[in-house]
């Protein structure tokens, strides 16, 4: 669905090139009655009503590169929420783990245990520190020159090997639903981006043209159509609303 700021601009453009195809006859025959009496020997009228017909074009092509870019920005974004999806379910179950752990640690190795194994501050809410968090603690299980302190009891036994691998498979969906994240991030900007460039583009031309089409109105006497096809002073890139007063002359 596109955003309101590219629906207003579309309704705006649209309205602009119905008036042309509306009162394109209309525009072209009074310019042409006012102008033509000074005309010299061998000259001719210009096709006022060509002229028309290309800002239409212009002003339809600005809005329709715009509502592409804007579509394509908004499919990109509905592709992000698998990975993050996956990325907070993998960040979930890191984080469960290495809380059980800590408890474990905490109770049968104390404040020393929790030190070797680089367990001392809870599991990080940030899914990028979490994961390297991870990572240092399998490398500590995994270590032989990390020496955990006497149990308090014999009977928990903290097998190393086994939590390390229990680790290692979220964390592993955790990196990859955190590269997965930050490829879709750079994607999104990179729409964005090309969506700002449209707008940018036909906020720069739009009122330009659809000042053109008010100012030959006005000239050939169509004054209702020149006020309707009015920019917008307020909000770019769109004709001027009732409620929007025109210019003091």
């Amino acid at each position: 669905m596109s955003s309101k700021q590219v629906a207003d601009r579309d309704k705006s453009a649209r309205a602009v090139v119905a008036a042309i195809t509306q009162h394109r006859a209309a525009v072209e025959a009074a310019i042409t009655a006012t102008l033509s009496p000074y005309l010299e020997r061998g000259e001719r009228m210009p096709d006022v009503g060509f002229l028309l017909e290309l800002v239409g074009r212009r002003v339809a092509a600005l809005a329709g590169d715009l509502t592409a870019a804007d579509r394509t920005h908004e499919r990109e974004l509905a592709d992000d929420a698998a990975p993050r999806t996956r990325r907070d379910e993998a960040a979930a179950t890191v984080r469960r783990i290495v809380i059980a752990l800590r408890a474990t640690v905490e109770g049968n190795y104390g404040d020393a245990g929790l030190q070797a194994l680089g367990l001392w501050d809870p599991p990080s809410s940030d899914a990028h520190q979490l994961r390297l968090q991870g990572e240092s603690l399998v490398e500590a299980l995994l270590r032989a020159d990390v020496v955990l302190p006497a149990p308090e009891s014999d009977a928990i036994a903290l097998d190393r090997r086994r939590l390390a691998a229990r680790l290692r498979e979220p964390l592993d969906a955790l990196g990859a639903a955190l590269a997965d994240v930050t490829r879709e991030e750079k994607e999104a900007d990179a729409t964005q981006l090309a969506k700002n460039a449209a707008m940018d583009a036909h906020d720069h031309g739009f009122p330009r043209l659809a000042g053109l089409l008010a100012a030959l109105a006005r000239a050939a006497g169509l004054d209702d159509l020149a006020a309707r096809m009015r920019p917008s002073g307020r909000r770019a890139g769109t004709l001027a609303g009732p409620e929007e007063p025109p210019p003091s002359s």
